[in-house]
């Protein structure tokens, strides 16, 4: 078996960190990837300390410390970002229809057309509705391309 020394392990260590927190910017795991990188980073840092010149492979502690600190505000943007972009109501698609506001462009009976974001579509309501032109509903569902309304 061969050994290996701390200077190796650290430098994985810290080359693993680093490429964490970079990937984390590309795949967002809401901070878990990222978090992981730093620690491995600041392990990486901490076994390769030489405490009798007081640096991390010549180089001062501060330079390891600024990275850590700049990965810690990177990956917690990042995970704030992802969180409110998941959290966002859905505007676009069948789901952005549901519950929007339209206007009765023409009805009769249970069927017509009504205006919504922009676009003229066929409805239809469960019941009998006495609508007329600029009247106000809510679509409540959508099937092929016909939107259920019931009035507002």
């Amino acid at each position: 078996m061969m050994m290996h020394s701390p200077t190796e392990a650290g430098i994985a260590l810290l080359v693993i960190g680093l490429v964490l927190m970079a990937v984390e910017a590309h795949i967002p795991s809401f901070g878990a990837l990222g978090a992981t990188g730093i620690l491995a980073f600041i392990a990486g840092a901490l076994i390769m300390y030489d405490p009798d010149t007081g640096s991390v492979l010549g180089l001062d502690p501060g330079i390891f410390a600024g990275v850590a600190i700049f990965g810690v505000i990177f990956i917690a943007l990042i995970a704030l970002v992802t969180t409110r972009a998941y959290r966002k109501k859905i505007e676009t698609g069948a789901e952005g229809l549901i519950g929007s506001s339209a206007e009765v462009v023409e009805w009769s009976g249970r069927s017509g057309r009504i205006h919504v974001q922009g676009e003229i579509w066929k409805a239809e309501s469960d019941t009998d509705l006495d609508l007329k032109k600029d009247d106000k509903v809510i679509v409540t569902k959508l099937r092929d391309l016909t939107l259920t309304v019931r009035a507002e």
